[in-house]
Order: C-alpha cells, then sequence, then structure tokens
C-alpha cells in the first residue's frame, strides 16, 4: 500500500475515535502540549532519544551539555549582578567580575568539548561560545535598557 492510503487510513480512524467520543478522556485533555523541537536530531536516532527522554534517561553527553548550558546561564546572571554594581565598568572589582566570567565560560567549554566528543553523530554536537561576544552582549544589553530610560 502507498503511503497516502495509509494516511488516509489513519486520518479517516481518527476522525472516528473522535466522534465516538474515545478521546474525550485522555489525560492532559485541555493542558498545553510540550513539543520538543527535533530538527536536529536525525531521523534514526528521534525514537530512541524520545523514549528514552519520556523514561527519565538522558545520555550522558546530553546531561553534560545541559550543565554547561546553566553554567553559562548562571555566570551570565553573575556578570548581570556586577554589572548593576558597577555600571562604570571600571574597577578591580568589575574586572574580577569579568576575569571570572571568562574562566566559568571556559570551564563549561570544556564540558561542551566532553559532551561534544561522546554525541553520536556530529550533527547532535553543541557550539562552544565566545566569553568576549557573550560579555559584549550582555554588557550591551544593559547599556540599551540605560540608555533607552534617559
Amino acid at each position: 500500500m502507498s503511503p497516502m492510503i495509509w494516511d488516509w487510513i489513519a486520518e479517516r480512524r481518527w476522525q472516528e475515535a473522535q466522534a465516538s467520543g474515545a478521546l474525550d478522556h485522555l489525560a492532559g485533555k485541555g493542558q498545553p502540549l510540550h513539543l520538543e523541537d527535533e530538527s536536529n536530531v536525525p531521523a534514526e536516532w528521534r525514537l530512541a532519544f524520545h523514549v528514552l527522554r519520556h523514561a527519565g534517561y538522558a545520555p550522558e553527553w546530553i546531561g553534560a551539555a545541559r550543565q554547561a548550558q546553566t553554567s553559562v546561564d548562571a555566570a551570565g546572571d553573575d556578570l548581570r549582578r556586577a554589572l548593576a554594581e558597577h555600571p562604570d565598568r571600571a574597577g578591580a572589582d568589575w574586572q574580577r567580575a569579568l576575569d571570572r566570567f571568562g574562566d566559568e565560560v571556559r570551564e563549561a567549554n570544556r564540558r561542551i568539548d566532553l559532551a561534544n566528543l561522546k554525541a553520536p553523530h556530529p550533527s547532535l554536537q553543541r557550539p562552544r561560545w565566545d566569553a568576549a561576544r557573550l560579555a559584549e552582549r550582555i554588557i550591551g544589553k544593559k547599556q540599551d535598557a540605560t540608555s533607552d530610560s534617559a
């Protein structure tokens, strides 16, 4: 049978189930769907990843990548706090905060490198962060916000 026939059969069964009320009492009815973007996952891996994720398991490399993202987010928050304390971006305390941000991003990049070595396919690898660019974005956002209020 052609794929179009299978699509037609599936659609017909769906409509019959809907009309008979068989779908009225499903768990989660009326709640938002939590759809994950899996466009960067090769098609042959999607089902396996979906099953593992919903069973509460994640490969080690995914955990390392998540940990790296969490570290970078926390480093950005720290830099924003330092910027609020030192809006002139001068002095030893500001420089220490900027250096600490760079160190945290380097550590996160180390985790990304380890995760990328274990990723089963090149399309699943994560890019490294550029500490200087991230800092510029954070500092620039703060400057934009202060210049808008003037």
